[in-house]
């Protein structure tokens, strides 16, 4: 858990990211209190309210008893006040007697989309270890362990156990089960609170919460907690209002599944750190092999174009130059859990032949008990003549208990021609998914940066005005990260410490990074409690707003800080402040700023290969052969100006003329499509001088067979 403690702050919105490194956030925080206040939902399981983030079972034990619609069995367990430190509130208390079974069975649950389980578990006293299981049953079957448990502490303990394919079916139970023995003498008791089970769809995208409606899925303790309007604010904030009676004020989210995040004992279901299928294609490798079933057409080297990794060591790949047939195919594996497929491809292009029309490579699976393959993704030949990462969801169809994968290059002219290469393959469940993805990404583009380096004069660069500092090394030394020029902004002189950008464009920026000390010794002065650096931003149609507070005992050696820039900040005329709170003279409370970095959004790289795109010209008209209807535009620049970064590409789609305007495509076959992306501005201003924000969506296609984008009302977009 991690804990702040501010003096004051207001919490006008939590974004609460759940594919976030930890399992249990609390914040420790004190809020200046209003008037009128609206009670926020108490605690409560909510489970209907959960399931369309993916969570098929809840339970927080917030009832008086063991809920009977939830457990169909129960002894020597009872709901009571959590003790230990397995969070606040109630838990299920596992308490009985000598000579009682100590055992919650849950209701018969479809676990077919079922993904993990996870609990927390604590000692409530004493010493000693206490074990326990996590069992389940499919239909009438026996109990199976999923995984054991060991609590050695009053810490809590997060357990997570991954569901595998034994553990999948349309009724099946879990049960929690403890297995050290108890006497009158040494109780050895223990509780057990915040049971999830988690489906495949569980949502890892970011929730925001405003406070302003229920989001009984994310919060479990509203401890002393009020939503309501603050400092006259039109909308709610979360205050933490003094009481005498209050120990201490806590606000924690819902137990969160993270991938690649393992149980805190050791297990089977712990072990593959979500992946369930990973090549490198090393120098000593042969096929067949554990992994690979055939391999014929290549050899096992360094591409002759070149590396498919990109980067400066030359490594091996699968590379395919010969006569022949050329194709590697897996074994068959348990793919039911499996989410994504990634890997690296080249075709053609620098030292190696390119290929020409027809000389495709096709990935295609086959499933449990047929011998005939099934086209998942054609890799046309002339859209990767550099290395590519492709990223592929993996259909239900392919995500069998014994699926083989085959990728095959359709034709080709003989020996080293339309040569290509394979590598870095990863297959992952939920669990590896975000990182996979990741990895696919493109670098982020950056927008802007300032190194501080002896050159460095303000006004100048992206920096419109300093006071209270100057350029040099700091008296505690650089704060720079390896490599980077030693000199930084030093925040040691009297008067007022601030240092502000010049008017940036901020509308496709999303990342804000910088490095920071505060104080710290070592010939840095300590930034003393009160005397605190905030980094706030300002717009054309606000004053400066806080972004994040930089606390005096928290950044007191040099670390490197990364803020998600909020909607709000992303405008063509945006101000960024670091300023410090009143501190106590020259030569005391001594910070300093370095390497600071604005980057943009990262666009989705998926598979290489574009289904269809659109960039508008001024000939266009329609009906044509891809757009099918479109009413109330203009193919043009926007009277705003252009909303992409090339001006020679100016011309957009423009929605100005009437009141009904949309645009939409002809039917399109999209069986292979996973995103669409696009970029769109929408401005009610008056004035058509500023664009405003660009937004470059990039969304996941639900099954799609034909879209189109709509809006009414009377402002452009």
């Amino acid at each position: 858990p991690v804990s702040q403690r501010c003096e004051y702050a207001t919490l006008a919105s939590v974004r609460t990211v759940l594919a976030m490194q930890l399992l249990l956030v609390s914040l420790l925080v004190f809020f200046k209190t209003s008037t009128s206040s609206i009670p926020i939902p108490s605690r409560t399981d909510a489970l209907s309210s959960c399931e369309q983030y993916g969570i098929s079972f809840l339970d927080n034990f917030e009832a008086p008893t063991i809920q009977s619609s939830l457990w169909v069995n129960s002894s020597g367990v009872n709901v009571q006040k959590t003790c230990g430190k397995t969070g606040s509130g109630s838990a299920a208390i596992f308490q009985g007697q000598q000579g009682q079974i100590r055992q919650l069975v849950a209701k018969s649950l479809n676990t077919s989309r079922a993904i993990a389980v996870t609990f927390d578990a604590g000692r409530c006293h004493g010493a000693g270890s206490i074990t326990g299981q996590l069992l389940y049953a499919v239909g009438r079957g026996d109990f199976v362990q999923a995984t054991g448990f060991s609590i050695t502490s009053n810490d809590t303990l997060h357990v997570v156990a991954r569901i595998t394919s034994a553990m999948r079916g349309d009724s099946v139970q879990f049960s929690v089960k403890q297995t050290s023995p108890f006497t009158e003498a040494h109780p050895a008791e223990w509780a057990l609170d915040n049971f999830v089970v988690f489906n495949e769809n569980y949502s890892l995208e970011q929730i925001e919460e405003t406070f302003d409606s229920k989001q009984n899925c994310i919060w479990i303790d509203q401890s002393t907690a009020t939503a309501k309007a603050y400092c006259k604010s039109p909308s709610n904030s979360l205050a933490f209002t003094n009481s005498s009676n209050d120990k201490k004020r806590l606000l924690t989210t819902r137990p969160v599944y993270i991938p690649g995040l393992l149980s805190d004992t050791p297990s089977e279901n712990s072990s593959h750190h979500g992946l369930l299928f990973s090549e490198d294609f090393n120098s000593n490798e042969s096929i067949p092999n554990s992994q690979w079933k055939t391999f014929s057409g290549g050899v096992i080297t360094v591409p002759g174009c070149g590396n498919d990794d990109k980067t400066d060591v030359l490594t091996n790949a699968a590379f395919f130059n010969g006569p022949g047939d050329r194709s590697i195919v897996t074994h068959r594996f348990d793919l039911t859990s499996a989410l994504v497929l990634t890997f690296t491809v080249r075709i053609g292009g620098g030292g190696c032949g390119l290929a020409t029309t027809g000389q495709d490579v096709v990935l295609q699976y086959a499933q449990d008990g047929s011998t005939s393959f099934t086209d998942l993704r054609i890799l046309k030949y002339n859209q990767y003549s550099s290395p590519q990462c492709v990223l592929v969801n993996l259909p239900e169809a392919a995500r069998t208990t014994a699926t083989a994968l085959r990728w095959r290059q359709q034709s080709h002219n003989g020996a080293a021609t339309a040569e290509w290469s394979l590598d870095t393959i990863r297959i992952g469940d939920l669990a590896g998914k975000a990182e996979l993805i990741s990895k696919c990404l493109p670098e982020p583009k950056l927008l802007y940066s300032s190194d501080f380096d002896s050159n460095t004069t303000i006004p100048s660069g992206i920096w419109a005005e300093m006071s209270g500092a100057f350029i040099a090394v700091p008296d505690c030394g650089s704060i720079a990260l390896k490599g980077g020029a030693p000199e930084a902004a030093f925040f040691n002189g009297s008067g007022q410490r601030t240092i502000l950008t010049k008017e940036l464009d901020l509308r496709t920026a999303k990342d804000l990074s910088f490095r920071v000390r505060l104080g710290g010794g070592q010939g840095c002065e300590d930034v003393d409690v009160g005397d605190e650096v905030i980094v706030e931003y300002r717009t054309a149609s606000s004053g400066f707003v806080r972004l994040f507070v930089l606390q005096h005992d928290a950044y007191n050696v040099s670390r490197t800080v990364e803020l998600k820039l909020p909607l709000a900040a992303r405008t063509e005329v945006t101000i960024i402040r670091w300023r410090q709170l009143p501190h106590s003279g020259a030569g005391t409370d001594e910070w300093a700023i370095d390497q600071v970095r604005i980057t943009e959004y990262q666009r989705i790289k998926t598979t290489g290969r574009t289904l269809w795109s659109q960039d508008f010209n001024s000939s266009i008209s329609i009906p044509n052969d891809f757009w099918s209807a479109a009413a109330g535009v203009v193919f043009k620049t926007p009277d705003c100006g252009s909303i992409v970064s090339n001006k020679n590409e100016s011309t957009a789609a423009f929605f100005t003329l009437s009141r009904d305007r949309y645009i939409q495509t002809q039917a399109l076959n999209l069986t292979d499509a996973m995103y669409q992306i696009f970029a769109i501005v929408v401005s009610l201003q008056s004035s058509r001088t500023s664009c405003g924000y660009v937004w470059f969506q990039t969304l996941v296609f639900p099954n799609p067979n034909r879209w189109r984008r709509r809006m009414r009302g009377c402002g452009q977009w």
